[in-house]
């Protein structure tokens, strides 16, 4: 983010101005390269970690169906009347 800066300031931003709209046109200009290059790491570490199959279990992928069950259907009806007892309250 430094060398960001020192970029921008060499290209005239006014990073010590007094007026404040000033100051923020002057930073919004230094987080663009700063996102871009957020994003472009992001993506190296995407590839590095599908590469070496992290968090890959032991276990072999299914394709088998899930059916909703009695269990399920108990659990939602809980959570649907918690949230109408939340709303309910003032």
């Amino acid at each position: 983010m430094r060398a960001v800066r020192a970029a921008q300031a060499s290209r005239g931003a006014a990073f010590e101005e007094a007026g404040l709209v000033r100051r923020l046109r002057a930073y919004g200009g230094l987080m663009v390269p700063v996102l871009v290059g957020l994003f472009r790491r992001a993506d190296c570490l995407a590839a590095a970690m599908e590469a070496r199959c992290y968090g890959a279990s032991g276990e072999p992928t299914s394709l088998v169906e899930r059916r909703f069950s009695a269990g399920d259907g108990a659990v939602l009806l809980v959570g649907v009347a918690a949230c109408v007892a939340f709303a309910l309250v003032p």
